[in-house]
């Protein structure tokens, strides 16, 4: 940000009432780093870590109604981008809302999540991290794994880049926010509700059922699961059963993690 914007943010007019001189003292004292017109907060934590303390130390109808609050689950899905060679790159257009601060980086985003977790275990987890996963896997569970991951995989428009080797080399999807939770918790990653690799068999149905298109340097079979109303498909590539393994291991990461905060 340029020093005009940080002034001019609400954090600092509710502080400063617009003075420059206090965002001088805070550069000159290390806080922020100056590069030409930007200025850089030397670290997110200092932001992070008082706004969390506040948080950890209200009472628990208050932090009950700030858990509540951060309830983003309606909010914009975040694009994520994985290929073979850099394993993940992210895009973001989510928009972290955290009171008077804004955060439009990923790894701040998980950051924060992860922040409370350390400062308020107990409440954060039984207040928002449970109540958000159990209503989530409400609605994506269905009669069958097959339904299940067909339901998932359209919610988050998932793409595939399968090469001629039958590996999957690359992938996107635009992840809702609770999925976004449960990597900045160490519960799963999206990205592994398809399989690594696929075997000849498949491979065969796939080049039966797609064409290779010319995508860099290699060849692909582009899959766009967002599209794709048989069914078979899913079926036959094993995505119903990955999907199922990846969700089993979400929710016993929660409990390992539940018990682990238990007092």
């Amino acid at each position: 940000m340029t020093k005009d914007e940080i002034i001019l943010t609400e954090a600092y007019t509710l502080n400063f009432e617009y003075d420059e001189q206090y965002l001088e003292l805070m550069i000159e004292n290390g806080l922020f780093v100056e590069q030409g017109k930007w200025c850089e907060l030397v670290n997110i934590l200092l932001v992070m870590m008082p706004y969390g303390m506040v948080i950890a130390g209200m009472n628990s109808d208050e932090k009950r109604d700030f858990y509540n609050s951060i309830d983003m689950m309606d909010q914009w899905q975040k694009l994520r981008v994985r290929n073979k060679k850099e394993f993940q790159v992210e895009d973001s257009t989510y928009l972290a809302d955290i009171g008077l601060y804004y955060f439009e980086n990923t790894e701040w985003e998980k950051l924060f999540l992860k922040l409370f977790l350390e400062l308020d275990p107990h409440d954060y987890l039984d207040y928002y991290v449970v109540p958000t996963i159990q209503n989530y896997f409400q609605e994506i569970k269905k009669e069958t794994p097959l339904d299940t991951a067909s339901y998932i995989l359209k919610q988050l428009d998932f793409r595939l880049d399968i090469n001629k080797q039958g590996e999957n080399s690359g992938g996107m999807a635009s992840m809702p926010f609770v999925w976004i939770l449960f990597e900045s918790l160490d519960l799963g990653c999206g990205f592994d509700l398809v399989p690594c690799e696929f075997s000849e068999e498949q491979m065969d149905y796939i080049s039966r059922q797609f064409e290779l298109v010319q995508d860099g340097t290699e060849e692909v079979y582009k899959i766009n699961f967002g599209e794709i109303k048989d069914l078979d498909i899913i079926l036959k590539l094993g995505i119903d059963g990955s999907a199922l393994k990846l969700l089993d291991e979400i929710e016993d990461n929660l409990r390992k993690l539940i018990i682990k905060h238990t007092d």
